[in-house]
């Protein structure tokens, strides 16, 4: 009877498919903006309210950048994207805040040997001209596969945050 009950402990390893995938959700305001394009400068994501402004932080928020980027040129979004020295003439600008950063810690981790990350974010995109808001979006990112970490979540956030932008062409 006990070597029946072992191959039933499987569960005790997580599988690493385990993730949860969603696109953002928020409020597209100005599809028609959205739909011309422009050019885009993204500011770096800053650490909300209940999050620690660390190094590690500053590099998840860059992730964030890498993953928009990628996928700008990817999915052929109508937006050219602006360094630091062409803000100025920006049409766009997306900005957001990391509002969750989580690691799992104790029985999960140790026992169970899940490793879980979770990154979770709220941002904006401004008609700079205008000065209004088009677009809002809040997402969220968790993984139990241990190969995953805040990083390589802050890139596909960043992904998916283009995918929800091109949601309202």
């Amino acid at each position: 009877m006990f070597s029946m009950l072992v191959p039933g402990c499987s569960f005790l390893r997580p599988s690493a498919s385990n993730q949860d995938i969603q696109l953002p959700v928020g409020k597209i305001i100005q599809g028609e903006k959205v739909k011309e394009g422009g050019r885009l400068f993204i500011v770096p994501f800053s650490a909300g309210r209940k999050v620690a402004a660390t190094d590690e932080l500053d590099r998840i928020s860059l992730k964030i950048i890498q993953g928009v980027s990628v996928a700008v040129v990817r999915e052929e979004a109508p937006f050219i994207l602006l360094g630091q020295s062409d803000a100025d003439t920006a049409d766009f600008i997306l900005k957001g805040r990391i509002v969750e950063k989580k690691k799992s810690w104790g029985f999960k981790k140790w026992v169970l040997r899940q490793k879980k990350h979770s990154l979770a974010v709220k941002g904006e995109m401004i008609d700079r001209e205008a000065g209004q808001v088009i677009l809002t979006f809040s997402h969220n990112r968790s993984s139990k596969d241990a190969e995953q970490n805040f990083e390589s979540l802050g890139v596909q956030i960043g992904e998916d945050i283009v995918q929800f932008v091109l949601s309202g062409r």
